[in-house]
């Protein structure tokens, strides 16, 4: 009976140690690769060359993402169809020399002095400053949208005006309307003294 009961023991203690070594089942996540996260797509920012051409306000420091007093260099990174007009000097070196760009909206040349940019030019075509003013406005709507701020003067050739628009925060910064004495016929925006150049630079 003893033998039996000693037996008994042993077979008891050994079923118990085979349960305790029985492998946990396994979980099903365990050992598989983390899950491979979706690349977040991030859409290119917009560039000058990409920029719909009714954004380029003309502002009484420039157009758009350029601005009086960039150098080639500079200008070269937003405008990189940039090249002389027809006729023009070097940009880099010329006195006094203009530049045209596809990217820029149509009838809008660069002025450069010393291969930097002077003024721009609005010689043609519908680019108009932030608060909607452009070739074709009548003077009345330029005083109605800049008030006290626009200053009137004769025009040096003809028996229109120059309407000055001074910048707020910049006071070497202006645009300058040409207008027939009722109508804007082109200006241009930039630092003094390019901006003041009557003849451009002829």
């Amino acid at each position: 009976m003893k033998k039996l009961s000693s037996i008994s023991l042993a077979c008891a203690l050994a079923a118990a140690i085979a349960c305790s070594s029985e492998k946990p089942p396994a979980d099903p996540a365990f050992g598989k690769p983390d899950s491979i996260a979706t690349p977040l797509t991030v859409a290119p920012a917009e560039t000058a060359t990409t920029m719909p051409k009714e954004d380029w306000n003309v502002s009484e420091t420039g157009i758009g993402p350029v601005r009086a007093g960039m150098t080639l260099k500079q200008v070269n990174e937003v405008l990189p169809a940039l090249k002389p007009s027809e006729g023009a000097g070097d940009l880099a070196t010329a006195e006094c020399t203009y530049a045209r760009s596809s990217s820029l909206p149509s009838g809008v040349v660069l002025m450069f002095e010393k291969g930097s940019v002077a003024r721009i030019e609005v010689r043609s075509g519908s680019a108009r400053t932030a608060e909607g003013a452009g070739i074709g406005d009548k003077e009345a709507r330029l005083k109605s949208l800049y008030g006290a701020r626009l200053k009137t003067s004769p025009h040096k050739y003809t028996d229109g005006h120059y309407l000055t628009l001074p910048s707020t925060t910049d006071s070497s910064s202006k645009i300058v309307f040409e207008t027939d004495g009722i109508r804007v016929l082109r200006f241009r925006s930039g630092k003094t003294p390019a901006v003041d150049y009557v003849e451009g630079c002829s």
